[in-house]
């Protein structure tokens, strides 16, 4: 008697591959139809506003509505290539950041109307409110993002790792990330209880944190900043490990949990808030990737709350009260976003009226030396951030002022050097993209290209390669002690299954 069933098996695989097929060029087109009407939408959008505005308040919206419909492109271009949109990807979170360290300076502008608010920035005050030289400032914004997108987009290509999966974790890499958390936060108790220093503590009490801090012994400072710094590439590492699980009511259950301790305890105890604000977009991220695409109103309304939140929580650990908390003074009084915004202008026009003084040439050249060691530098090593508090003279009084890439370009070549930064970055994060989706099925590939991605913010807060610190004197040290942990462990679990006689299991999902 014949068998038909091997025939029988190929027409039904090739029948599920038709439908797959079918089924892809339908959510490709339906992606298509979404990105044409995201981007139709902003430029009417755009068009009503800038109709609808008049006076001064045209100059700070024209900018603004620019950078929003170069995001709309952005994203439109590769939800089309994709057939999804492109939230766990370096880009992406690059935009992001740009986006909103841009536009939440120029919306608290225009809230403020044809004066400085009470609360501004003082540093603000020294000079008069000029709509159109504020606006300047939004322009380079986008023209150091559009730079970005363009070279991004080309370098990147259609290329996606959205079908990827993960290779399974291996039992003793899970054991030793628990077991490298459980070392930190021994360390950090040890510290809290032999020299009384709670690096959590209210932004109210910086001033006792710091002097305990400097009756630290050097050494053992500098080994608690890296161990403190150590801490978010290992949660980020139990978020993809705890993500894999999600299938599981009891991970499930565990993961969300996990981070809600984390926001509750940043909301009671206004300190620092950077760690909790990153695990969420690393969450929120890695749950695009590995258990369903985000769509696009739970992106925007999950990105308002995060990004009110924020700076809900650093107005109430400074100036204002809950009750004096408006949606205008929140975006007026002086902020994360307008603080650095202020930096830039400041130098702007301390540079145009002649009283900024000598630039040292290590300002210009700091992203070429900044993993260096000073021990190793025939030169003195200097911080922008610290040389900045040179010129307002008040290093070493307890306050410090971020110092971005748009205060690099002032004091460079301005709107030249913004071109040429958001081109090298657009082919860095491209050809970091194209790499990570060779790499898509391995574990510390996957929790890297997260990791530069949560960073990427630092682009534009800091210098422009300030993010390589990052990765040279956090994710690399704490790679290395993991993948030694994890080697030990191995060793020692298959000496002890071969005096058995047993098998050694490979790995775990």
């Amino acid at each position: 008697m014949r068998n038909y069933e091997p025939a029988a098996t190929d027409n039904l695989g090739r029948d599920m591959t038709i439908v797959r097929l079918i089924r892809l060029r339908r959510e490709k087109q339906k992606a298509r139809r979404c990105a044409a009407a995201l981007v139709l939408g902003s430029i009417v959008t755009s068009i009503t506003m800038i109709t609808s505005t008049s006076g001064d308040s045209r100059y700070l919206v024209a900018p603004l509505l620019m950078l929003a419909c170069l995001v709309a492109v952005y994203t439109a271009v590769l939800w089309s290539r994709d057939g999804r949109l492109p939230v766990f990807e370096v880009g992406t979170l690059l935009v992001a950041a740009t986006f909103v360290y841009s536009a939440v300076p120029l919306l608290g502008f225009i809230a403020m109307g044809h004066q400085w608010a009470p609360w501004v920035d003082n540093r603000l005050l020294a000079y008069p409110f000029d709509a159109y030289e504020i606006a300047l400032f939004g322009w380079r914004d986008a023209l150091y993002l559009g730079t970005f997108i363009g070279v991004y987009l080309l370098v990147r290509r259609s290329v996606s790792a959205r079908s990827a999966p993960l290779e399974p974790v291996p039992a003793p890499l899970i054991a030793a990330i628990v077991i490298v958390v459980a070392v930190l936060y021994a360390y950090k108790i040890a510290i809290m209880v032999g020299y009384g220093i709670d690096f959590g503590t209210p932004y109210s009490s910086t001033a006792e944190l710091v002097a305990r801090v400097a009756q630290m012994p050097l050494v053992l400072l500098q080994i608690t900043v890296i161990v403190l710094a150590a801490f978010l590439v290992v949660k980020e590492a139990l978020l993809l490990v705890m993500i894999r699980k999600w299938r599981s009511l009891k991970w499930r259950f565990i993961l969300v949990a996990v981070l809600i301790v984390e926001v509750i305890a940043v909301a009671v105890r206004m300190g620092g808030r950077a760690e909790a604000v990153l695990l969420l977009l690393a969450f929120a991220a890695l749950y695009d990737r590995f258990v369903r695409p985000v769509r696009l109103k739970w992106i925007t309304i999950g990105g308002v709350l995060l990004i009110a939140g924020f700076l809900i929580q650093g107005h109430l650990r400074g100036l204002l009260t809950l009750r004096e908390l408006t949606i205008s003074n929140a975006l007026t009084t002086s902020n994360e976003f307008q603080s650095l915004f202020t930096t830039s202008y400041d130098l702007y026009q301390r540079k145009h009226l002649g009283v900024l003084g000598p630039v040292p040439w290590q300002i210009y050249a700091s992203d070429f030396y900044l993993l260096v060691p000073q021990q190793l530098l025939p030169f003195a090593k200097i911080d922008p951030a610290e040389w900045y508090l040179d010129v307002l003279g008040i290093r070493g009084k307890g306050v410090g002022f971020m110092f971005g890439v748009m205060s690099q370009a002032v004091l460079g070549l301005d709107w030249i050097e913004l071109i040429i930064r958001g081109a090298v970055l657009g082919v860095a994060f491209g050809a970091l993209h194209r790499w990570y989706v060779r790499h898509a099925s391995s574990f510390w590939a996957t929790l890297f290209y997260l990791f530069v991605g949560i960073w990427s913010f630092y682009t534009f807060r800091a210098t422009t390669f300030w993010f390589v610190h990052f990765i040279v004197y956090e994710f690399v040290p704490v790679m290395i002690v993991i993948k030694t942990v994890e080697y030990a462990l191995r060793r020692g679990y298959l000496v002890e299954l071969g005096g058995r006689g047993a098998v050694y299991p490979a790995a775990t999902q």
